[in-house]
């Protein structure tokens, strides 16, 4: 891992969804079909987030950490997508290697070789930094298609555009912001992220960055549920919260955090509310593939060094 070549592969993420735009993943015909996502870290994030849009839409789309002990019932007229960008990840090759049907992998590495397995390229561009951070956008991107395929639905034709602006935004704008996240990492007790469910991989990948890149404590829930699993710590901790908006128990959330003093920072959406803006906020698929920024360069500039 490397600090300036993740910073420079960071600040590539709008020429990578360029090159993502109109890219055809390959995807087989799967209609019909049940469909296991397979992977661990940034992989299952991502992978939760399109099984939860599959779900809705009526599609039996299952998310699995490749972790897992005991095998679900996969039959002949199922498919599981397993996702490693790396294709090296020992717990998902291990999970592979248990199945009898075939295997689509996503990966990121062309190269790669896994028995029982026909790769699908998801055309990240290498990583030069170590760290997942291009291949969980890309994942995003793969998965959506996948989705368009399944429900004929056009998802990403307007919205990569407005992402590639809305990624260039914030990176252009770093210096406006950066002090303000700065303030909520330089707590005693970590940070802590929130999202609705439709994006809580993006939470998840928020506090894998800190952890992973600034070796901080940071942790993530879903806004809902904070106020049933997080609430607690904003009476014994400086509790720092930094939430991406959208979701209709927000305004709970900020009435226990206001009365508790705790120190909480809005992205998205141009409300009143909400600190840290970016173009097309509104847009839940450019919040999608765009607002884990913040925290990649949060992360980034405030790198571990022993």
């Amino acid at each position: 891992m490397d600090k300036d070549f993740y910073l420079k592969d960071i600040a590539r993420k709008p020429s990578v969804l360029e090159q993502l735009e109109g890219y055809d993943f390959g995807w087989p015909e799967l209609n019909g079909k049940r469909i296991f996502f397979v992977g661990m870290g940034s992989s299952h994030f991502a992978a939760k987030t399109i099984a939860h849009r599959l779900q809705v839409r009526g599609i039996n789309a299952y998310a699995m950490l490749a972790s897992v002990d005991l095998l679900p019932k996969i039959n002949s007229n199922d498919v599981v997508i397993a996702i490693s960008a790396s294709g090296n990840s020992i717990e998902t090759n291990e999970f592979i290697s248990r199945l009898a049907s075939p295997v689509l992998l996503l990966t990121n590495n062309e190269d790669v070789k896994v028995d029982n397995c026909s790769n699908i390229f998801m055309n990240a561009t290498k990583e030069e930094g170590g760290v997942s951070s291009l291949s969980y956008l890309a994942t995003l991107v793969a998965l959506l298609q996948l989705e368009e395929k399944l429900t004929e639905e056009r998802i990403l034709t307007e919205s990569i555009p407005k992402a590639i602006a809305a990624s260039t935004h914030i990176l252009d704008s770093k210096s406006l912001w950066m002090p303000i996240l700065n303030d909520f990492l330089a707590g005693p007790d970590g940070v802590q992220f929130a999202a609705p469910l439709e994006r809580l991989s993006n939470a998840e990948q928020s506090a894998l960055m800190i952890r992973e890149c600034a070796r901080k404590k940071a942790d993530a829930s879903e806004v809902g549920d904070w106020s049933h699993i997080d609430v607690y710590l904003t009476k014994s901790t400086d509790y720092r919260l930094i939430a991406f908006t959208g979701s209709r128990w927000t305004n709970q959330m900020l009435d226990w955090t206001t009365k508790r003093g705790s120190k909480v920072v809005l992205i998205g959406n141009n409300t009143p509310v909400a600190e840290l803006d970016f173009p097309y906020s509104n847009d839940e698929i450019v919040q999608l593939l765009v607002e884990v920024t913040h925290a990649e360069i949060l992360g980034g500039t405030n790198w571990y060094t022993d």
